[in-house]
């Protein structure tokens, strides 16, 4: 690369005081050192700007800057970052997570290489205290670093699923952020699927196998928006989006609908009036449920089996 293209790293923080030190500590120390720093603080209750004010005079922060009141959306934090941002390239490194030194490094190369508007790597998924999960995603079987026209890879990989596991292990086109699709922030649970969708359309997408995040998961209980059922509601919203665009036909569709379902029946959090409503939305009947039910036990055996 002739000339280094400045990256907007931008830090979305509510309260995640506790990790806020660490986050900050893998981003300044990235090999990679053309980039600016945007902290946004969204009404935090714990002691986290006392943390950030630590890293105001830092000549990498070019911004900190503290909302008035609480926006209710991860999504609108996004937005106000890439509206602040004075690099071509966004991180959006969330607060909670943390990171090898060599990310940015990474995917800058491929970004670059490949003329792509977006590029992540792989992650790996720990709880609060950086303990190792199981990882269920579809990329973790892809063993070599990738590039593809966005619109195949919607169809190979975000069709179904969000592939890209979370904002802190992708870097992407700010230009092409700024063109797509709003409505991404409308969404409490779903919207950062959405907006990777929209955002793939718009060119090429590069994956790089490499372990280079570690995206933090809390707790062992179901998020308010699944429990609510509103997550469902969202996926539903993007899957007929989907068919309606032809990244999915109507096979795969019902695919999809199938596996909602199960994921619904599965979840002890969801009350059982929401259950009932979400089936209804999906349109399930009892061969359906009866299938969903028959699918996953087959799961559970199998689990059992090769415990």
């Amino acid at each position: 690369m002739d000339k280094l293209p400045l990256v907007s790293v931008i830090v979305p923080n509510y309260n995640y005081a506790q990790y806020l030190d660490e986050r900050m500590e893998s981003i300044l120390n990235q090999t990679y050192q053309s980039f600016e720093v945007i902290i946004l603080d969204d009404k935090s209750t714990d002691n986290s700007m006392e943390v950030i004010e630590k890293y105001r005079l830092h000549p990498k922060v070019t911004k900190i800057i503290m909302s008035e009141t609480n926006s209710g959306s991860p999504f609108k934090q996004w937005e106000r970052g890439i509206i602040e941002a004075s690099g071509d390239i966004i991180w959006i490194a969330e607060s909670d997570d943390t990171c090898s030194f060599d990310l940015l490094e990474t995917l800058v190369s491929l970004y670059v290489a490949n003329e792509a508007v977006l590029a992540f790597c792989h992650s790996e998924l720990v709880d609060e205290n950086g303990k190792k999960l199981r990882d269920n995603h579809q990329m973790k079987n892809v063993t070599s670093d990738l590039s593809m026209d966005g619109k195949e890879f919607i169809k190979n990989y975000l069709a179904y699923s969000n592939e890209i596991q979370n904002a802190s292990c992708a870097i992407f086109s700010k230009k092409a952020a700024f063109e797509i699709d709003k409505q991404y922030m409308n969404f409490k649970g779903a919207g950062d699927w959405f907006f990777w969708i929209n955002l793939a359309e718009k060119g090429n997408v590069s994956f790089a196998s490499a372990v280079c995040n570690n995206y933090r998961l809390h707790s062992n209980t179901t998020s308010n928006v699944v429990k609510s059922g509103l997550e469902f509601h969202e996926m539903k919203k993007i899957y007929e989006w989907l068919l309606d665009k032809g990244y999915l036909d109507e096979k795969q569709f019902q695919k999809c609908k199938l596996n909602n379902i199960i994921l619904i029946s599965s979840l002890e959090e969801i009350p059982h009036d929401i259950k009932k409503e979400l089936y209804r939305m999906w349109g399930a009947n009892i061969i359906l449920l009866l299938m969903a039910q028959i699918k996953m036990i087959k799961s559970i055996v199998a689990k059992f089996l090769y415990a």
